[in-house]
C-alpha cells in the first residue's frame, strides 16, 4: 500500500528542567502495510516547534517557536515542496510567552496561537503566498484556579476555530474555562466582550478540545484530572452532558485528543501511565464508550496522529525520544501495537 509521509515537531531548546534533544521539524515515512518507519530526517532546523498545523492547501506548514520572552517567541511559516522538504517562508513575533498551540481557520486566511505562560491568545492574518501577516488581535486572560502550583495564573493551552456559529475557542488550563469568542472570517474581527464560556470542574486543568463535524458537540480533555468533558454548544451557552474519567487515579498527565475522520471514535494520550485510550462515540447522544487502551510503547506520549486512511496511529513519546505505531481496526476502533519504533529527540507533535 506504499508509504505515507508525516511531520514531527520537537523540543530543541531547553526550557527549565525539560530535555530538548531534537533539532527542529522532521519528515518521516510510515509503511502502510506494516506500520514500520522508513525514514526520519530533519527538514527544518528551528527552536522548539512544539506544535504544527497545515495550511488549507497542504502546501504550507505553520509551527510554534515555544520559548520564553527573552528568546523571542514566534510563529513560523514554511513552504512544502513535492518531496516533503520545507523552506522557511517567514516568522512573526508573538506577544506572550511559550506559544504551545496554533491552528488555521477553515478559510485559510487566519492563524491563531495560544501562549501558555502568559495566558494569552493571538490572531494573525495569513497572506496569499502563505506567509504570516499582521497581528489582528490579542486576547489576554486574567485570574487563577484552585491549584496554587499549576493554576497560579491563566495558562492558554489551545486556540482553535469552531463553526455553527463561528468562534475562536481558547482553552485555559489555569482558569478551568473554555472561551469561545465570536469570529467573523469575512472581516477578521473577534468579539471579545461577551464570549461563550464552558465551565470545567475546578482544578481539572483543561488542555485541548475537539468538535464533531457539526460543530455543536465538543469534547474537552483535562490535563490535571485526565477527564473528558462532553459539552453541547448552541452559540450562546455550553451545557455539560457527561464526564468520562480516563484514569482511576489521575496524576496530571492528560495530553492530546483526536477524532478519527469519520467522527465515530475518539482517542486520548495520558502521560503519567504512558497509555493511549480509545472510545467509540454514540451516534445519538455523543456519549463515549471505552474500546481499549494500549501502552504507548515509550515514555510520555505528548501527542499522536492518525494516518489519512485511519488504519494507523503514530505516537510521539517525548521522554523516551521515540515514535511508535499502532494498527487501528476500522470496524471497532481497537488499537494494536505494530512493534515498530524509531528514535527522534524529544518528539511532541505529529502532523499527518
Amino acid at each position: 500500500m506504499g508509504t505515507e509521509d508525516f511531520y514531527i515537531g520537537t523540543y530543541s531548546k531547553k526550557l527549565g528542567a525539560m530535555e530538548a534533544n531534537g533539532e527542529g521539524i522532521y519528515l518521516c515515512g510510515l509503511n502502510l502495510d506494516t506500520g514500520a518507519f522508513s525514514r526520519a530526517a530533519c527538514v527544518a532546523t528551528c527552536d522548539n516547534p512544539s506544535y504544527l498545523a497545515w495550511g488549507p492547501d497542504r502546501s504550507h506548514i505553520y509551527a510554534t517557536k515555544e520559548v520564553l520572552a527573552a528568546d523571542s517567541p514566534a510563529l513560523l511559516a514554511y513552504t512544502r515542496s513535492g518531496d516533503g522538504t520545507l523552506t522557511a517562508l517567514n516568522q512573526v513575533p508573538v506577544d506572550g510567552e511559550l506559544p504551545c498551540h496554533l491552528s488555521v481557520d477553515p478559510s485559510g486566511h487566519y492563524l491563531a496561537s495560544a501562549q501558555y505562560l502568559s495566558g494569552s491568545a493571538t490572531l494573525f492574518r495569513v497572506l496569499a503566498d502563505g506567509s504570516i501577516g499582521d497581528c489582528l488581535d490579542i486576547i489576554q486572560h486574567q485570574g487563577s484556579g484552585p491549584d496554587g502550583r499549576r493554576q497560579q495564573g491563566p495558562h492558554a493551552h489551545f486556540a482553535g476555530f469552531l463553526k455553527s456559529p463561528p468562534a475562536l475557542a481558547v482553552v485555559d488550563l489555569g482558569l478551568d474555562r473554555v472561551f469561545a469568542y465570536p469570529f467573523d472570517a469575512s472581516t477578521g474581527k473577534l468579539e471579545r466582550s461577551n464570549p461563550e464560556v464552558g465551565i470545567i470542574t475546578p482544578g481539572a486543568g483543561p488542555r485541548h478540545i475537539v468538535a464533531t463535524s457539526g460543530g455543536n458537540t465538543i469534547y474537552v480533555f483535562s490535563e490535571m484530572s485526565a477527564c473528558i468533558f462532553q459539552f453541547e454548544r448552541d452559540g450562546k451557552h455550553w451545557q455539560e452532558k457527561a464526564v468520562t474519567q480516563v484514569l482511576d487515579a489521575p496524576n496530571g498527565g492528560g495530553a492530546a485528543l483526536h477524532l478519527v475522520g469519520d467522527g465515530r471514535y475518539l482517542y486520548v494520550s495520558e502521560r503519567s501511565e504512558s497509555r493511549i485510550f480509545g472510545f467509540s462515540i454514540e451516534a445519538e447522544t455523543g456519549g463515549l464508550r471505552a474500546t481499549n487502551s494500549v501502552a504507548s510503547g515509550g515514555d510520555g506520549p505528548r501527542d499522536f496522529g492518525i494516518s489519512k486512511d485511519g488504519r494507523f496511529l503514530v505516537v510521539a513519546n517525548q521522554h523516551s525520544n521515540t515514535l511508535t505505531s499502532f494498527f487501528r481496526d476500522p470496524k471497532n476502533g481497537a488499537l494494536r501495537d505494530t512493534g515498530h519504533k524509531i528514535e527522534i529527540g524529544s518528539p511532541v507533535s505529529v502532523l499527518f
